[in-house]
């Protein structure tokens, strides 16, 4: 392989460098098969060497950083169209997660599962076991920097999830005038899944500020 040859796809691969492997390995190949086939038919046509063949290959193809822009550009169309749709199925089994979870605050403040929101408890419990297994069984592979927004300002609210049951346990004592065992464990229970949540979307965050970055 000619030095022009070589030097136009290290050239391209720079540009492609922040693709996934998989796709700028696929498209360093695909351009140097057609210049290496372009150049088979100088050699043909014009019974020149194969380094000049290859040399007027690369001259007569789109600059190494043009065609890289129009690569990478292609491919985020093709991100944008994919993924796009799949935030908004994101920001819905993100929502269900953590309103359900904020609702399940509520037996905190009675001391126990009252017959009242006993429907409206299990109801919540399904919707927040649902979208949690969304959230990991699918949005964990196929994340993407878009969703650093809306994991950015889920913050404000997960402290407001932490507010919730600690200020009806407060409001649990001072109204019942004592410390129910039932509001003490159920607390420790919320908290315990609180971090849990915590956690995932924690880690969640940090990889999408890492590929907002590399984006």
């Amino acid at each position: 392989m000619s030095e022009p040859l070589k030097d136009y796809l290290a050239q391209l691969e720079v540009k492609l460098r922040f693709l996934p492997e998989k796709q700028r390995i696929g498209h360093i190949n695909e351009v140097k098969d057609d210049l290496v086939s372009t150049a088979e038919e100088l050699m043909e046509q014009e019974s020149c060497s194969k380094e000049e063949a290859e040399r007027q290959a690369v001259a007569s193809f789109l600059p190494s950083q043009e065609l890289g822009k129009q690569i990478v550009d292609q491919y985020n169309r093709e991100f944008d169209l994919n993924y796009k749709g799949g935030n908004v199925g994101f920001q819905l089994a993100l929502g269900f997660l953590l309103g359900a979870l904020s609702l399940m605050s509520l037996p905190i403040y009675y001391g126990e599962v009252a017959e009242n929101i006993a429907t409206l408890m299990i109801s919540n419990l399904v919707k927040f076991l649902i979208a949690g297994a969304v959230i990991v069984g699918f949005f964990w592979f196929k994340f993407d920097p878009l969703r650093y927004k809306v994991l950015r300002y889920t913050k404000v609210f997960m402290l407001i999830l932490l507010v919730l049951p600690l200020g009806s346990y407060i409001l649990h004592i001072i109204r019942f005038s004592g410390i129910s065992t039932f509001s003490t464990l159920y607390l420790f229970g919320y908290l315990v899944v609180y971090l849990l949540i915590y956690l995932l979307l924690r880690r969640m965050y940090k990889k999408a500020l890492v590929d907002s970055a590399l984006n």
